[in-house]
């Protein structure tokens, strides 16, 4: 699994994904405008056309498209149309980011807001599955398969191995969002003595989060972001439990939905391991 801008896609690059049965996402942003915004080239020429062009190569060849689409304070309004453009373009599963940032960015009123977009792309995905269609938000996907399993994962990489980041000089990471920290540096992919899975840091019990309904789906938050904004990876980051609220409550109302329809749609759509 690797995750690429789509910037730069060629027939060669797209014969060693098949050949290595890779998956990968896409960032992209949903909406043109959106999209260019965020992610221009460093000339500042817009990425979009480049893009969505090796999107639509990529659709030939594969049978299952993931987007990751990362939305600001100011898109939260286009929030359903940035993921329907997405469904549109052919991406099967789209995974939503709200960007990361400290408390007191987001007031109560963009919460809203970003719920009932988010309240309506429930509403279309659980429709989407009834209806046999792949075109799906991933990260409802995602909670839905550890409600039905009663299995929660600890999804972060700085406690688990097997996921590693490494920056374009080959600097190791255990996760994305630490690159380019020395905390959490592992090596190099040079060095000869580099062994990546040594070192694993111990997860702890977080009190407040134990406390909290959505604890078990949550994963005790994001422990970089915590320390990011917190000053320790375990206080968690109020704005990270607005958001899993959330996702988490709309995911438990498709499941719900689901449980009253059966899952034989749901199955054939999606691996509940």
């Amino acid at each position: 699994m690797l995750t690429t801008n789509g910037t730069i896609m060629n027939e060669k690059i797209i014969k060693l994904f098949k050949e290595n049965d890779f998956e990968f996402v896409v960032s992209i942003d949903g909406l043109e405008d959106i999209h260019t915004r965020n992610r221009p080239y460093i000339s500042g020429k817009s990425s979009y056309k480049d893009v969505e062009k090796n999107i639509y190569r990529l659709r030939e060849s594969f049978d299952k498209m993931i987007a990751n689409m990362v939305v600001t304070k100011e898109d939260i309004p286009y929030t359903v149309k940035s993921v329907q453009k997405l469904w549109d373009m052919g991406i099967d599963y789209v995974n939503i980011a709200l960007c990361t940032s400290g408390e007191g960015v987001y007031s109560n009123e963009d919460y809203m807001q970003w719920h009932e977009q988010m309240k309506i792309l429930a509403d279309m995905t659980y429709k989407n599955i009834l209806n046999g269609t792949r075109k799906l938000v991933l990260n409802y996907i995602d909670l839905i398969n550890t409600i039905h399993n009663r299995k929660p994962r600890i999804n972060c990489g700085l406690f688990t191995n097997g996921v590693f980041t490494f920056s374009p000089s080959g600097d190791s990471y255990r996760c994305y969002k630490a690159v380019g920290n020395n905390k959490y540096k592992l090596g190099n992919i040079d060095d000869k003595n580099l062994e990546l899975l040594e070192g694993t840091m111990e997860k702890s019990h977080i009190d407040k989060c134990t406390k909290c309904w959505g604890q078990l789906l949550c994963k005790d938050g994001c422990a970089y972001e915590n320390e990011s904004f917190k000053g320790d990876i375990n206080t968690p980051n109020e704005e990270w439990c607005n958001r899993i609220k959330i996702l988490a409550t709309e995911s438990l109302r498709i499941y719900a939905k689901l449980k009253l329809k059966g899952f034989q749609k749901y199955d054939e759509l999606y691996d509940w391991g």
